[in-house]
C-alpha cells in the first residue's frame, strides 16, 4: 500500500521499520473476549508538500544526501503542518470515527467482544498518557511505525483490568498530500493493531488510506476555509472505518481456510485415523502389511490384547513371481483382496522412528 506517511516514512527518516504483518490465526482470540476499541488520533494535521512523482525522485537521492536530506525534510513537512493546524478548528476526530468503526467491526466474525473505551473502566488519564507526543511526526514515529524490538510505547500489560482482554488500537492521522498541480488532498490513514493485553501479543496488523482527489484545494484556501477541510476529512471516514473492518474479515477467512487441510487428521479418542472418503461401502479396518511374493500373506497381529482372527493354512501353491497371489480361502472365512505383484507394486514398510 502507497502510504502516506508513505512520504514522511521515505523522506523523514530514510530507512523504515520493516515489519511483516502477523499472521492472524484462528486461535488468537477468544469467543467472546472482552476487545476494547481504543481511537488514538494524531495531536495534528499532517502536510506532506511534496507530490508522489517528486517524492519518488528524492528517494533515490536518500543514500546520497543522507541524514541532511532527512532533516531538510523533516523539517520542512513540521512546518507546513503547524502553519495549517492554527487555522483548523478544535475537533476530535476519535468521537466521529470511534462509533463508525465499532458498528463495522461488529459486523465481523471476530470472535471476540469489541466494547468501546469508555465501557472499560479506564481512567482519562491513563488513555491520554497512552497517546502522548511531542507533535504530529513524533506521534508517527512513535505509534505508526515504531522498532518491534523495543517495547511498544503503549504497555498494556500495566493495568490488571486488562489481563484478560484484547485491545484494537486504531491510530487515526488526518493530512493533506501535495498533487501534480500544487493542490492538496485531503487524506486518512489508519493504521490498526489487535494486541493480547497480557503479554503485549501483536495479532495482527493492517493500513488503510482513503483520500478525496476530487475536493482537492490548494493549501492556502484551506486555511481560509479550514471548516471545508474538516468536513472533508469527516466525509472519508465511513469509508475508512468499512475498509479496516473489510480488511479484518478477509484475515479472519484466510485464517479459517489455513485451519484444518482436507484430508488432515481428525482425532477421534485417543487414536488418530486419516479421515477417508467413504464410498458406497466401507470396508473394515486392516492392518497394512507389505504382501511377500513367495508366501501367503498373513496380517500382522499386535502383541496387545487384542487377537487377531484365526485364519486357516492353505497350503501354498507354487507360482511365477509375474502372476497375482491368490490364495484358496475357505468359503466360510473373508476372503483377503488379492494383491498383484506385477501390477501393483507394494506399500513401503513403515520406518520406526
Amino acid at each position: 500500500m502507497k502510504r502516506l506517511f508513505p512520504l514522511a516514512c521515505l523522506l523523514s527518516f530514510g530507512a523504515c521499520i520493516s515489519m511483516e504483518p502477523p499472521v492472524y490465526t484462528p486461535q488468537a482470540a477468544g469467543q467472546g473476549q472482552r476487545t476494547i476499541l481504543m481511537v488514538f488520533p494524531s495531536p495534528g494535521a499532517w502536510v506532506v508538500t511534496d507530490s508522489a512523482s517528486k517524492a519518488d525522485s528524492m528517494a533515490k537521492t536518500l543514500p546520497v544526501l543522507g541524514t541532511v536530506t532527512q532533516g531538510m525534510q523533516d523539517e520542512r513537512y513540521r512546518t507546513a503542518s503547524a502553519s495549517l493546524q492554527q487555522y483548523l478548528p478544535h475537533w476530535k476526530p476519535q468521537e466521529v470515527l470511534a462509533p463508525l468503526l465499532m458498528a463495522e467491526l461488529s459486523k465481523t466474525r471476530f470472535p471476540g467482544k469489541f466494547i468501546p473505551v469508555s465501557e472499560a473502566a479506564l481512567a482519562t488519564a491513563t488513555v491520554s498518557a497512552w497517546n502522548r507526543a511531542a507533535d504530529t511526526l513524533d506521534w508517527q514515529n512513535k505509534y505508526l511505525h515504531e522498532d518491534t524490538a523495543l517495547p511498544h510505547p503503549r504497555d498494556y500489560t500495566r493495568v490488571l483490568a486488562l489481563d484478560d482482554a484484547l485491545v484494537f488500537e486504531a491510530n487515526l492521522l488526518p493530512y493533506v498530500a501535495a498533487d501534480e498541480s500544487d493542490n492538496v488532498i485531503p487524506s486518512l490513514t489508519l493504521t490498526s493493531q489487535i494486541y493480547r493485553c497480557r503479554d503485549m501479543h501483536l495479532l495482527w496488523r493492517n493500513e488503510v488510506t482513503v483520500d478525496s482527489k476530487a475536493n482537492a484545494r490548494t493549501l492556502y484556501e484551506f486555511k481560509t476555509l479550514p471548516r471545508q477541510l474538516i468536513d472533508r476529512w469527516k466525509e472519508l471516514m465511513p469509508t475508512l472505518a468499512a475498509q479496516a473492518a473489510q480488511n479484518l474479515s478477509i484475515s479472519l477467512a484466510g485464517a479459517s481456510a489455513a485451519g484444518t487441510p482436507s484430508g488432515a487428521a481428525v482425532s477421534s479418542g485417543t487414536v488418530e485415523v486419516p479421515a477417508i472418503s467413504t464410498g458406497t461401502e466401507t470396508p473394515p479396518l486392516v492392518p497394512a502389511v507389505a504382501p511377500s511374493t513367495a508366501a501367503v500373506i498373513t496380517p500382522e497381529v499386535s502383541s496387545g490384547t487384542v487377537t487377531a482372527p484365526v485364519i486357516p493354512i492353505v497350503p501354498t501353491v507354487a507360482v511365477s513371481t509375474e502372476a497375482a497371489i491368490a490364495p484358496a480361502l475357505s468359503s466360510d472365512t473373508v476372503a483377503a483382496p488379492a494383491v498383484s505383484s506385477g501390477a501393483v507394486p507394494a506399500p513401503p514398510a513403515p520406518n520406526p522412528r
